[in-house]
């Protein structure tokens, strides 16, 4: 492995820059899902219902396929075909979060296609089974709890190793807020010559 230095992290980022006339746009959003149950109404699925509708996606179409942890080989995910490439819809930190990383595309609008075709598989299915996705970061009721973790084993570092219950009292740790929220994540294109002044725009703009 060569030595970790400046000029090698610099050839590296060169190295794996892509030259393209038209910049990408990439979306990357996390949805928190919500029981519609009588008796559950607005709480967060716990993994044995979401496994559920897992299945039930892969009985009602045969184009998705199973996703499974390289750990536990629970199931976690599908993924389906969605024109040359693939798009996966899966368990996050809290498996009351569906992540549907969609397409890179050339306009927002062109994104928006990829994420209306994808969602419109997903949304019918879900809500046949009582479980609604929401447009907004954090579950609106359930509280913070390791019952949400998924059987993925990455995540097991995390408990393991973010233990602290400042706020939070065991079995739960301070690490299981991050099981109620939810991200949308933007990617953009950068070229050689944008860098620096897109990680200066960023930097500007954060908090």
């Amino acid at each position: 492995m060569d030595e970790l230095n400046t000029k090698n992290i610099v050839d590296l980022y060169k190295k794996n820059f892509t030259a393209r006339k038209t910049r990408l746009i990439g979306l990357e959003p996390e949805y928190p899902m919500v029981l519609a149950d009588d008796k559950n109404f607005g709480q967060g699925p716990t993994f044995d219902r979401i496994e559920l509708l897992f299945k039930e996606l892969l009985n009602r179409n045969s184009a998705w396929k199973p996703e499974k942890d390289d750990q536990t080989n629970a199931l976690v995910g599908v993924s389906i075909p969605l024109g040359q490439n693939t798009v996966s819809a899966s368990t996050e930190f809290g498996c009351c979060t569906l992540e549907v990383p969609f397409l890179p595309g050339k306009t927002l609008d062109e994104v928006a296609t990829h994420a209306n075709d994808i969602l419109s598989k997903i949304v019918p299915v879900a809500e046949d089974m009582n479980i609604y996705l929401l447009g907004y970061g954090i579950q609106p009721i359930s509280l913070p709890s390791i019952n949400f973790v998924p059987p993925k084993g990455r995540y097991r570092t995390l408990n393991k190793r973010f233990y602290t219950t400042e706020k939070l009292q065991a079995p739960n740790t301070d690490v299981h807020f991050h099981t109620i929220n939810a991200s949308q994540q933007v990617h953009i294109d950068v070229s050689v010559d944008d860098a620096m002044p897109a990680i200066n725009a960023m930097n500007l703009l954060s908090p």
